[in-house]
């Protein structure tokens, strides 16, 4: 599959005063294009280094979410399996940085870590339970649901726990305060079922 940037329709279109962001934007059509072109790198790079005999094995589509709109995105494959992209994981679903986020709120760099562990547990077939201690200025109802979405990404089908954040005179995770706002539990996902605490 050849992907190609259609750089003279993204001229034409933000000329007719189509909207740049949003459901039908041409931001999210760019994007789309620009990730499937480096995951044809990714792939071609892959194969080239590949000392078994290995080849293409057609695309997976997925619904991916940005901040300016969703989109289907052509993931390459493998025969054996062995392709790992780095440009748009096998199981995220968004294209903000969950790694990011992680390491900005845990302070550390494990996500690489967490996210096997957590493969391994829902294969294993472990009883286990996922759980987000949540503190609004850090989470917000987009991010607790970017979490939903990539838990089911990865298979898992037990209970989700949102624990609010307990106030304390005690000194906690980069000793942050009070939350500003309630978290809206109207606006959560419903594609996993979620058990609160303390809310």
């Amino acid at each position: 599959m050849k992907v190609e940037i259609d750089v003279e329709q993204f001229a034409k279109d933000i000329k007719a005063g189509k909207s740049i962001s949003g459901k039908d934007g041409i931001l999210s059509s760019l994007i789309k294009q620009l990730t499937e072109a480096a995951l044809e790198a990714e792939i071609d790079s892959h194969l080239a280094q590949d000392v078994e005999k290995n080849r293409r094995n057609g695309y997976t589509l997925k619904t991916m979410k940005s901040e300016f709109g969703n989109f289907e995105l052509d993931t390459p494959r493998d025969r054996n399996g062995s392709f790992e992209p780095q440009v748009v994981k096998k199981h995220q679903t968004t294209m903000t940085d969950e790694k990011e986020k992680f390491e900005f709120i845990t302070k550390n760099n494990n996500w690489d870590k967490f996210r096997e562990t957590l493969l391994f547990l829902i294969k294993s077939k472990i009883n286990f339970e996922v759980r987000t201690t949540v503190h609004t200025d850090l989470l917000n109802e987009k991010d607790i649901n970017e979490i939903i979405d990539i838990l089911v990404s990865m298979q898992y089908r037990g209970k989700y726990y949102l624990q609010n954040f307990f106030e304390s005179d005690k000194k906690t995770l980069g000793n942050i305060g009070k939350q500003t706002k309630k978290l809206d539990i109207t606006k959560l996902s419903t594609k996993i079922p979620i058990e609160f605490r303390n809310f």
